[in-house]
Order: C-alpha cells, then sequence, then structure tokens
C-alpha cells in the first residue's frame, strides 16, 4: 500500500497533545488490569509534547514512607523497533504507525502526530513500542508507591515529571463522565458532557431501546472534542448528536471516556429519551384458558398493528382489578400463548394488552379461571428454640400463603424414634411464636418440630427439628475439707471430690486472723489437693466451694485451719518502682532495700505469678533495664534478696501493662 494511502486511512482527530500535556509533562499511573494478589503490576506511562525519546528515559520508584527514589531500569527506557505479530493481527492501524516511527519519526507532526499520540493512548503495545511505557511487576499488594521518569539527553537525566501516589491492588476503572447531558429536538437527540482532559481524551457513546433491549456502541472510533470548542461547551454546546430515533421508542444512553491506558472509565449516569406517542394499539380478542393444577395457559388472537411490540398479560383475584403483570418481560409481537404458574390455588382473572413501541397499552377483557386447593403449604422456616427457667419459647418465620390456617406444634423425647412425636395443640396456632411451660427440673433434651395446615387442610412438610435442654439452676452439694497439713511454711489442703458429673471446678478461699475472706485459687474438678507457700507467719483458715458448668455455685464447705510460725525477718525491700518509657520501649526497676546485707539481687519475670523465671544474675546495684517488652502484654517481677546464709528475701509482685 501507498505511504501517503495508509496515512489517510487513518483516521483525523483534532485534539493536539499540548492540550493534554504541558511542556513540563505527566506520569500516569494505573494498576495493571486482569493483575492479581501473587502478582501484581502497575502500568507507568509517561507523555510531553515530545512523542518519543531518542537516547531513552530512566524510570525511578520509591515507596510512601521513604525519602529515596530507586532506578528500576538496567538501561534506558528506548523505543523499540517493532511490535508482536499477534498485536498486529488484532489492530490493522498498528503496522502503520509502526512503520511511520521507523523510518522516519523526527518528521512526524501536525495532524500525524496527533494520531500517534491517539494510538499511544489506545494500544499499551504501541507506547510501549514508542518507549513511554514501563510496567512495574516488582511491587507488593498493599503498599503505596510513586513514580518519576527522567529523559536522558546528551547523557544527563532531567526530571519528565512525578506520578500521583498509588496503592498496588486491583484495577479499578476511572470515575464516570459527569455532566452528561441530554436534549431531544424533533427526532434527534443533542448530547454534551464536561470534557476533563486530564482524565480522559474521548468518549464512547452506548445506547439501549425498547424494541428489543440490546446495547450498541454508535460511534466508530472516540469522540474527540477540538481544542478549538467553546469552554462552555459541556454546558451549552452539542458534542454528540443521534439522528436515528423512532416515534413511541424509549432510548437510553450512557458515555464512557477513553483513558489513557487504552480503557475506559465507568459509565455514565443514564439519561433517557422519547419521541412521545400516546395513541394505543387495538386489544388482543377471544382469549381462552386452560388449568393444570397450579399452572395456566392463556391464549389470545392478534389485531395487527403497524408499531406492535409485543404483549403484556395481567393478573388478579377480583374482577375490575388491581391487577398485576405476570410476564418478566415483554412478549414477542407474534406470541399467542402464555404459561403462568400461581403461588395458591383460588379465583383468577386474566387481560391480555398489545403494547406499542412508546409503551402504549390496549387491553382485552378479562377472562376467568379458577384453580383448586391441593397444594399444602411451604414447610416453617427458620425454626429457634430458646430455653429459660421452667419454659421452652419457639418461634418461626410467618408463612407466606393467604390461605393458611395455622401451626401444629409436635415433641419428643427420643431423638432416635422420627414416629412418637406428640401433637400439643389440637387447634392450628395462628401465631408463629409458641410457649411450652415444664418442671424446673427436667433435664430431657426435647426435640420440636412444626406442620403448617391451610384452610382446605392441606399439611405442609415438617419444620427442621429443633432440640433444647432446660437450664441447669441446680448447685452441687457443699465440699468437705478432710485435713489440713503443714510443713514448715508449705500447707496442703485436702477434700472429698464432689459427687455431681457436671462440676466444672473449685475456688478456694482463705482468711488470716480473721480477715476478710480472698480467693486463692479456681482448681479443676479433677483435683483433691492443694498446696500453698507461706510468705508470712500466722494463724490461716481456708474454705471450699464447689461450681459446676451453669455457673451454679455451692455452699461453703466446712473451714480448716492452720498455723504458720513466723519467721523472723532479717531484711525487707522498702520500695519497688517500675518506670515504663513508651519512646524509647523500656522498663526500669529500681527498689530500696534495708537489713542484713545480700550477696546479691536477681530479677524474676512472668506474664503470671506461676511462671516466674530469673532473667538476670546476681546484681549489686539496686536498678535494672528490661528492654525484652511486647506491646499489650502485662508483666509481672519481682526482686528476690539472696544472703550469705542462703536465706531469700522477696519483695513482692509488681506488675506493669505496656502499652
Amino acid at each position: 500500500m501507498n505511504f501517503f494511502v495508509k496515512i489517510l486511512s487513518i483516521i483525523l482527530l483534532t485534539l493536539t497533545a499540548s492540550s493534554l500535556f504541558a511542556q513540563t509533562g505527566r506520569v500516569l499511573v494505573q494498576n495493571a488490569p486482569n493483575t492479581s494478589l501473587e502478582s501484581p503490576v502497575i502500568n507507568v506511562k509517561w507523555y510531553t509534547e515530545q512523542l518519543w525519546y531518542p537516547e531513552g528515559v530512566n524510570v525511578y520508584r520509591r515507596q510512601s514512607s521513604e525519602d529515596e527514589w530507586t532506578k528500576l531500569n538496567s538501561t534506558p527506557v528506548l523505543k523499540k523497533s517493532t511490535v508482536s505479530m499477534e498485536a498486529l493481527q488484532e489492530d490493522e492501524d498498528l503496522e502503520v504507525m509502526v512503520e511511520i516511527m521507523n523510518d522516519n519519526p523526527e518528521q512526524a507532526e501536525g495532524f500525524l502526530l496527533i494520531n500517534l499520540f491517539i494510538k499511544s493512548f489506545q494500544s499499551m503495545e504501541f507506547s510501549r513500542f514508542l518507549g513511554i511505557q514501563y510496567d512495574d511487576a516488582s511491587i507488593n499488594w498493599g503498599d503505596t508507591y510513586q513514580y518519576q521518569v527522567r529523559i536522558i539527553n546528551n547523557g544527563e537525566e532531567s526530571v519528565l515529571a512525578t506520578s500521583p501516589e498509588i496503592t498496588a491492588g486491583e484495577y479499578m476503572a476511572e470515575a464516570p463522565v459527569q455532566s452528561f447531558k441530554a436534549s431531544l429536538e424533533d427526532y434527534t437527540a443533542n448530547f454534551s458532557w464536561l470534557a476533563e482532559e486530564g482524565r480522559f481524551y474521548g468518549v464512547n457513546v452506548y445506547r439501549t431501546s425498547s424494541i428489543d433491549g440490546k446495547e450498541i456502541k454508535l460511534n466508530g472510533r472516540p469522540i474527540v472534542l477540538s481544542e478549538n470548542e467553546d469552554a462552555n461547551a459541556p454546558q451549552s454546546g452539542i458534542m454528540y448528536r443521534d439522528d436515528s430515533l423512532r416515534q413511541g421508542v424509549i432510548y437510553k444512553y450512557q458515555i464512557a471516556g477513553t483513558d489513557f491506558f487504552g480503557g475506559e472509565t465507568q459509565r455514565s449516569e443514564t439519561v433517557e429519551v422519547q419521541v412521545e406517542d400516546v395513541t394505543p394499539p387495538k386489544a388482543p380478542v377471544n382469549l381462552l384458558r386452560k388449568v393444570d393444577t397450579l399452572n395456566i395457559q392463556v391464549s389470545w388472537d392478534i389485531v395487527p398493528e403497524e408499531d406492535l411490540a409485543g404483549f403484556n398479560v395481567y393478573r388478579s383475584v377480583l374482577s375490575d382489578g388491581p391487577y398485576d403483570l405476570v410476564n418478566s418481560n415483554l412478549l414477542a409481537h407474534s406470541d399467542t400463548v402464555f404459561f403462568d404458574q400461581v403461588a395458591y390455588p383460588g379465583n383468577y382473572y386474566y387481560t391480555v394488552a398489545s403494547v406499542d413501541y412508546a409503551g402504549n397499552e390496549g387491553v382485552s377483557s378479562p377472562v376467568y379461571v379458577e384453580v383448586q386447593d391441593v397444594i399444602p403449604p411451604a414447610s416453617p422456616e427458620g425454626v429457634t428454640i430458646k430455653s429459660d427457667t421452667g419454659k421452652f419459647v419457639l418461634s418461626w418465620a410467618a408463612n407466606e400463603e393467604p390461605d393458611l390456617r395455622g401451626y401444629l406444634i409436635f415433641r419428643t423425647v427420643n431423638e432416635n424414634d422420627s414416629k412418637n412425636y406428640v401433637l400439643l395443640n389440637s387447634q392450628p396456632l395462628k401465631g408463629n411464636v409458641f410457649t411450652q411451660t415444664l418442671p424446673k427440673n427436667a433435664k430431657n433434651t426435647f426435640l420440636y418440630k412444626i406442620v403448617a395446615v391451610d384452610t382446605s387442610y392441606n399439611r405442609s412438610e415438617p419444620s427442621k427439628v429443633v432440640r433444647a435442654r432446660m437450664p441447669d439452676v441446680t448447685a452441687p452439694v457443699k465440699p468437705f475439707i478432710k485435713q489440713v497439713l503443714v510443713s514448715g511454711d508449705s500447707i496442703e489442703i485436702l477434700w472429698l471430690k464432689n459427687p455431681e458429673p457436671d462440676v466444672k471446678g473449685y475456688v478456694l478461699q482463705s482468711s488470716k486472723e480473721r480477715d476478710l475472706w480472698n480467693a486463692v485459687a479456681e482448681i479443676p474438678a479433677s483435683e483433691n489437693i492443694y498446696k500453698i507457700k507461706a510468705s508470712t507467719g500466722g494463724n490461716f483458715s481456708y474454705r471450699l466451694q464447689a461450681v459446676d458448668s451453669s455457673g451454679n455455685a455451692s455452699e461453703f464447705s466446712n473451714v480448716m485451719k492452720a498455723e504458720i510460725a513466723i519467721k523472723q525477718v532479717s531484711g525487707k525491700f522498702k520500695e519497688v518502682k517500675l518506670k515504663y518509657n513508651k519512646r524509647k520501649k523500656q522498663l526500669d526497676i529500681i527498689w530500696e532495700y534495708e537489713g542484713k546485707e545480700c550477696k546479691g539481687f536477681i530479677i524474676y519475670k512472668g506474664e503470671a505469678e506461676n511462671t516466674l523465671r530469673p532473667v538476670t544474675g546476681l546484681l549489686k546495684d539496686m536498678q535494672y533495664r528490661d528492654k525484652d517488652l511486647s506491646e499489650g502484654h502485662t508483666y509481672k517481677y519481682e526482686v528476690r534478696c539472696y544472703q550469705n546464709d542462703g536465706e531469700v528475701i522477696k519483695s513482692g509482685i509488681i506488675a506493669e501493662l505496656i502499652e
């Protein structure tokens, strides 16, 4: 093909590159279509009034938390010599564009340069060929990045532009074109919209009609406005016309902007246009009907009309209405039979309406249909049961059948026998809540099911079975402590295990010399011995309380006493302080000690009293700094003085929450 013939075959667009990209240029970014969590890709494009860069460019990237730019390409991004054969086969214009850029790219100017720019918008294959696109696959899903492109000229770099930030993730189309408006002039629809050249360079116009509901694209190539258009054109000027409208047909339009990566923006709001038609067609005649249980066939004869679009079928339970539309889509203008299925038996009336392209209807006289009741109600759904002291409350979703009589409630205690259910109500229950009172100490598991009954005494299938037990309100018997053994500062408490199978455990309480009772420990039901290490001397009293799995607590057991000899204290800790530095994430432990000299101090640490472990060797100084900390954890500390004669003096446990 002659070179100039090829050029003339390319559509002449009237948008200049300078109206889209300032001399300083722009760097555009998007998440690549069809990207995935495992292999995300960000497309990067750059533009100035210059279409390509003989010495190429370098692409840099940084994350939002970084200050330094990282170069992504090992060699400059340059114009290539060819594109793939697959791309050439898919786009017949691409071969011409590639030939132009390979033969004499410096001569590309005017409309030819504009067409080359437009092709780079439409084809990522062509923009990669030009060396103005980079696809970054070395990224992490969910991280935020920014890109900078630097032009190479005489071996030196200069910044072309910096992109906005972008978070790697799923591809998201640009927001819709704004201010899409339509006006009707005779049989022509005139359209305008807000031309945001920074977001899209053209638009595509889509239309559906009430004739067949199919969507068509009205323009071949994107509609691009000239830079000479009045700046107020989106509000007052006509940007596109559709002069193929028919009377009475409803037309719906949407537009989508064409972006700089070859994609479309989201669709605009829908605008609707109709050339008014108010004359209804002639109604169908000779309506007939056939009935098979809930299935009804309605047939009719057509009265021919030039603008007949189809038929609607309407149904009512009263001869004078109101009538409801029963077909989901308009029936074809050649249809003369409609099959309907009603939900319930009863008396029905049908009419058929001829519909023209304007939506005008010519309605027939009604035909009467009787459907006898042989259909049971639907099985009740959403059955739930709640147990309370001495009663069960059942509830379920109400059935929607208009001829529903009520519900029958059935109960059994034998889970493996589906036949021996007992009917609890002789007359159908009108509501959808049922309460049954039972003895408070009933221990069985009770099973219930619900059956719906209509006015013709048709019974539904049973609902799903629900089951429940009465709540446990019986406390365990009070425990019995057999003995308390004392050895030095060690106390061992022994008791008889409770006989109840649902006992969860025991609560041990102590009191020192007539003080208040305090909880010492929660002990599993499997245990009947508990050992305590006394920290001081004195007279101690102990008692137990049993607790079952329902939270019921027994009376307290008998009280047993233990006497621990009072030790002579050779030293004591006057004060122990914890100071947490949130910024440095470190905790200082500082203490004061008086009395018999210590050989050294050891810090014990843990998240529970029974998990304290030494975290230091012997310390001479009365302070320690802990940096081994995690936020959200509470740490317990104890300082211990080790004296030369082997005696150990403890500070007592203190705790700190790390926030």
